[in-house]
């Protein structure tokens, strides 16, 4: 049955049947009739149109993150490594120092340790920790120079972020 118009430049086109209707050149705006209905209305307003009229998003030209990158997991567990280290390490050297009271071996031992060995044990992986963070954020596509100036107040902490990371894209220019 035909009973639906369209209305292109102050003329009435139709009758059409649905499946005829469909094929006309319609828009959103298009006014529109069909039998039962009081007036003319949009076409985006007909029930029977509202799936002509969905609009599909344009697919983005490139992915922020890239999808192969499988990430960092030897940082992270150097991180991890690192951070439960330099936690327990204190609890280990007091234990060592109770167990041997009183030994002077063992107050030549916490000497060494304390101002020789540690200091030079943190600072190289300070080092290790600045460094891999720099390497990790020019794979990552991100800014070196930002990390590497975290990496050097918060070495550890640095790089078990950046090793969290997902890889950025490279911005196309």
């Amino acid at each position: 049955m035909k009973i639906y118009f369209y209305a292109q430049q102050n003329e009435q086109i139709g009758p059409f049947s649905f499946e005829e209707f469909v094929q006309q050149p319609l828009t959103p705006q298009t006014w529109v009739w069909k039998q039962g209905l009081p007036g003319w209305i949009k076409a985006g307003e007909m029930q029977e149109l509202q799936t002509m009229f969905v609009e599909i998003p344009s697919v983005p030209t490139a992915l922020p993150y890239d999808p192969t990158y499988k990430g960092e997991p030897w940082a992270v567990g150097f991180s991890i490594f690192c951070l439960v280290s330099t936690v327990i390490s204190p609890f280990i050297f007091i234990a060592y120092l109770e167990q041997n009271k009183g030994s002077l071996k063992a107050f030549f031992i916490a000497f060494l340790w304390v101002l020789i060995v540690l200091p030079y044990a943190l600072m190289a992986l300070g080092l290790i920790c600045v460094v891999w963070t720099m390497w990790i954020a020019h794979k990552q596509n991100r800014n070196i120079w930002l990390w590497g100036a975290l990496a050097l107040f918060l070495n550890v902490i640095a790089l078990l972020a950046i090793a969290s990371q997902r890889k950025l894209n490279k911005p196309d220019r």
